[in-house]
């Protein structure tokens, strides 16, 4: 590994404006808005995570008094076959988690569901066709009411009224699959080394050879812009 003036100068840059940036996020904290969560934070990844809550200050519904709860978007990262069935038939007998559904749905609130947290999607085909079509009208009512469901990559575009990215520059759009190695040998990747290899608004893997380091400048960027990373 080859250390030089211009890279020590990146890296100390970096730490400077990191240390700026939790001064300043700290301060910020109080000010995000709050996000009602039904269902456990752990069906979610850790980059999706992460990204929800720079944005959104996560309050779980568990153990939260109804008249507590602020007015506030909700997230459901889980959805049982009978909850699913009872919030769509708007019984106010369901669960918890089924009235906060209903009351943000009445309430006209943005209420997004996590696409694998919704149960009956992962029955088997053998299911008897008739509670197959239940559960799937059942979804259909929902949506129909209001509820918007989106993959684990899409919910946070589908929380902020889905604004897309822009597309990326070259006309490569965003979701494209793409595969940047990282260069031979062992590197320390900055944030602008980082940024050249994926401008904003582009997808997919940095794959990094053994030995190779990132900055923590460079991870956030990486989490930001939702790239993966990946080690031979």
């Amino acid at each position: 590994m080859i250390i030089n003036d211009e890279l020590v100068t990146r890296i100390t840059e970096e730490i400077l404006r990191r240390l700026r940036a939790a001064g300043h996020g700290q301060a910020q904290a109080a000010k995000r808005p709050p996000l009602l969560v039904v269902g456990p934070l752990s069906a979610l990844g850790q980059g999706c995570r992460d990204a929800l809550a720079a944005r959104f200050d996560l309050v779980p519904i568990s153990g939260l008094d109804q008249g507590g709860r602020p007015e506030a978007p909700l997230l459901v990262t889980s959805l049982g076959l009978q909850a699913l069935v009872q919030v769509a038939s708007g019984d106010e007998g369901c669960t918890e988690e089924g009235r906060a559904i209903l009351s943000a749905l009445i309430a006209g609130r943005p209420a997004v569901a996590l696409e694998s947290g919704l149960a009956w999607r992962s029955l088997p085909p053998t299911a008897p066709r008739v509670l197959l079509s239940l559960y799937q009208t059942s979804e259909a009512l929902l949506k129909n009411a209001g509820l918007r469901i989106a993959p684990e990559s899409g919910l946070l575009s589908a929380l902020t009224d889905g604004r897309a990215p822009a597309p990326a520059a070259g006309g490569q759009q965003p979701g494209a699959p793409a595969c940047c190695p990282a260069p031979r040998g062992a590197r320390v990747l900055t944030e602008s080394a980082v940024s050249a290899l994926f401008p904003e608004g582009s997808s997919g893997t940095l794959r990094l050879a053994r030995g190779d380091i990132l900055t923590p400048l460079a991870r956030d960027l990486l989490l930001a812009r939702k790239i993966a990373v990946s080690r031979e």
